[in-house]
């Protein structure tokens, strides 16, 4: 893996990790819509933290690892969901399908924050990058 996806995948995860930190604080603005709960605070910590780690590693690629990473963070939540006092809790029990359905509309949105922010990270690094100077 090159040097600059690995700095923006980790300045990506700490922005992500640190904003979630900082919306502890915050009032909750979740809503309930009938695909599921909708956090639009998650949403753009989600653009806010991609579009560090694209301005890091300033290559598209970088996309693709954007979305891994929400991916991954999409599995966590789903594990966590589905054992112990929180499945009881939410209802879902142990149904993947449920799960699944509740929150669709938030896995595509989640999944197209990080894909636009790692592209505007992306388009601010090129903006700001040097132009080198032509050869005569």
């Amino acid at each position: 893996m090159d040097t600059r996806l690995l700095k923006g995948a980790l300045a990506a995860l700490v922005a992500l990790l640190l904003l979630s930190a900082v919306q502890a604080w915050l009032p909750d603005w979740t809503l309930r819509s009938a695909f599921g709960l909708f956090a639009p605070l998650d949403f753009i910590a989600t653009f806010i933290a991609m579009a560090v780690g694209g301005a890091l590693a300033a290559q598209p690629r970088f996309r693709l690892v954007a979305l891994g990473i929400q991916l991954l963070v999409v599995a966590a939540s789903w594990i966590a969901y589905s054992v112990g006092p929180f499945a009881a809790q939410f209802a879902v029990g142990r149904d993947p399908t449920t799960l699944l359905r509740l929150n669709a509309l938030p896995l595509a949105v989640g999944l197209f924050a990080a894909w636009s922010g790692a592209w505007v990270g992306e388009r601010l690094a090129r903006r700001r990058a040097p132009v080198a100077a032509p050869t005569p």
